[in-house]
């Protein structure tokens, strides 16, 4: 006599379960020995992106010119010693942020127009490269009327 897949099922579901469970384990305890083998390893090349602080008032926009400080592209290069792991992937943007900041600061400017970054890390440091355009803000102004079309580029 021949058993229905469901009358099979029926009866051996605690065996089924059990069989289930020990093909999980195996592969998450096999998962697991695989990471522990490769070494930490990162790379990444991006760039940089507008951000602009939020407020909970309304303030009347300001308008600043844009002053490249030179035409000359510059590049940046700053390694960080730190202890990395697939779990700590947020840190990259610290650096990153840390960099750039770096990078402003050398070269007396206000902000990295077309900022690139490359990102290289490993188990033990992280390395970011940023290449931009160093600049600086000046003849700050009220918007007027005028100025309204840039509204749209922040929305």
């Amino acid at each position: 006599m021949t058993l229905s897949p469901y009358r099979f099922m029926k009866r051996n579901f605690l065996k089924v379960v059990l069989g289930a469970a020990m093909l999980t384990s195996a592969f998450v305890v096999n998962a697991k020995s695989k990471e522990k083998e490769e070494p930490f390893s990162y790379d990444e090349s991006s760039n940089s992106q507008m951000v602009e602080p939020s407020h909970g008032i309304i303030m009347n926009p300001i308008i600043a010119d844009l002053e490249m400080i030179g035409n000359e592209k510059v590049t940046y290069k700053e390694t960080f010693k730190v202890q990395m792991d697939k779990n700590s992937m947020s840190k990259i943007q610290i650096y990153k942020d840390i960099a750039l900041a770096h990078a402003e600061k050398e070269y007396k400017a206000d902000v990295m127009v077309a900022a690139h970054f490359d990102v290289h890390a490993s188990e033990t440091e992280i390395e970011v490269i940023v290449t931009g355009y160093p600049a600086y803000y000046k003849n700050f102004r009220p918007a007027t009327k005028k100025d309204r079309w840039m509204i749209k580029l922040y929305k």
